[in-house]
């Protein structure tokens, strides 16, 4: 071998050590890259399907890995970027449109929540803060976005319109409306029309009734009217002296609306001393001879006119009575009383006694003259017959409030109270509320 042999053959065994050498870092680099294609395209894909919720844009950046060292395949697999590069570059950047997208439905919610809690006089404490809604950090940190404090001040209106609705229902069924007040509110503010007629009715019922009274007054004030100038002379001959003409001054006055109860009383009683001192007259009729038959006439005439008179006022007055006994409650004040927080503390308080106040066989609801301040939701109390005491069944607490309390029936038949039956809690509701 000549020398250039002899050179020649080392120089080629060295350079092929060198490519072996270099083949294999290229390959073993290669593969690298391939990893971190892999994992930056995985992490594309996977970011576009969480920013994804069904609008169908993660399909512009989808991926899938190659198993056993096969081919990639989707949007931002390696045959995507061979055969058209700017294909593949404007599919990842589909994944940053898709989160600006997401960004800024993200933001128009937050300004809307924002603008909720403004128009609904949200407390500033329990508003959420835009900045902090925005604030990763912030918003993951147990709460501290403001959500918590916004979402109880929105379940506290809610909670304020719900009772609002139950008392305008109570009020609706103490003056005979049927119809349901459901308290939904349109577009615009305006109440549906099913809820319109709800009030509509209710303002017939309340004008009918004010009709019913204001005709009673004046039919009751012709009557006195024309009993104070009868002639009726007593045992010595003289007329008695009658205290007014006509005697009951609200009738002159304009009517009983704004009346107390105590002189309503007043009146009534003066109203049946009238009327007894009539009958009394009427007993000396068969002493009188002459004039007596005349006037006896006069006054059997009296007296059926009477007889109906007090057959409405008798019905009219237990309906003012009834809606006194709703209403004095709330001549009580409430400022600086303390609600009842449990069972066990109204039982401790000792025997508390109430009335039912109104009652609704059709709707099963009571309503009781007991409120917050002596019981609880979830209490029973016994019912009993105010005249003879006579158990009658137990009815439970649904809703206990400041000037009275709604109940439902829990044993007994509703249909066999009535209103002014007894309430007890205590003795014998005692051991109804133990055994239940």
């Amino acid at each position: 071998m000549g020398k250039f042999g002899k050179i020649l053959a080392p120089v080629v065994a060295v350079f092929a050590i060198a490519a072996a050498v270099m083949s294999f870092l290229v390959a073993k680099q290669g593969k690298l890259f391939r990893q971190r294609a892999e994992i930056l395209a995985g992490g594309l894909s996977s970011a576009a399907a969480a920013l994804d919720s069904g609008s169908g844009e993660m399909k512009n950046a989808t991926f899938t890995k190659g198993e056993n060292d096969g081919p990639e395949d989707g949007t931002l697999g390696w045959p995507s970027f061979a055969n058209d590069g700017s294909a593949y570059e404007q599919s990842a950047n589909s994944v940053a449109a898709l989160a600006k997208k997401v960004n800024a439905q993200r933001d128009a919610i937050i300004q809307m929540l924002v603008e909720v809690s403004e128009r609904l006089d949200v407390p500033e404490d329990a508003r959420p803060v835009e900045e902090k809604l925005k604030d990763l950090p912030s918003y993951a940190d147990n709460g501290s976005n403001g959500l918590d404090a916004f979402n109880e001040a929105i379940d506290d209106r809610l909670g304020r319109d719900d009772n609002l609705i139950n008392e305008i229902n109570a009020l609706r069924a103490n003056l005979g409306v049927e119809d349901e007040f459901n308290g939904t509110i349109q577009r615009g503010g305006e109440l549906t029309n099913e809820d319109q007629k709800v009030f509509q009715n209710m303002a017939v019922r309340v004008s009918n009734l004010q009709k019913n009274h204001k005709a009673y007054q004046e039919v009751v004030a012709a009557m006195l009217t024309g009993l104070t100038q009868i002639t009726i002379e007593d045992e010595e001959g003289t007329r008695p002296q009658w205290r007014s003409n006509p005697r009951n001054p609200l009738f002159r006055e304009g009517g009983m609306e704004g009346v107390s109860k105590a002189k309503l009383n007043v009146v009534a009683e003066n109203f049946r001393e009238d009327l007894g001192f009539i009958k009394a007259q009427l007993a000396r009729i068969p002493v009188l001879q002459g004039e007596i038959r005349q006037l006896q006439e006069e006054l059997e005439t009296q007296k059926k006119e009477y007889a109906k008179l007090k057959a409405k006022f008798d019905a009219d007055e237990a309906v003012i009575e009834n809606y006194y006994r709703q209403g004095a409650g709330m001549l009580v004040p409430t400022e600086g009383r303390v609600p009842k927080a449990s069972i066990e503390e109204v039982l401790r308080s000792g025997d508390v006694f109430g009335e039912i106040l109104q009652l609704d066989a059709k709707y099963g609801y009571i309503i009781i003259s007991l409120t917050k301040y002596e019981i609880v939701d979830g209490l029973k109390l016994s019912v009993h017959r105010r005249s003879n005491g006579d158990y009658l069944g137990v009815i439970q607490v649904i809703s206990a409030n400041d000037f009275n309390s709604i109940a439902m029936v829990a044993s007994g038949d509703i249909r066999k109270f009535s209103v002014g039956d007894v309430l007890v809690v205590g003795g014998k509701a005692i051991n109804i509320q133990n055994n239940n």
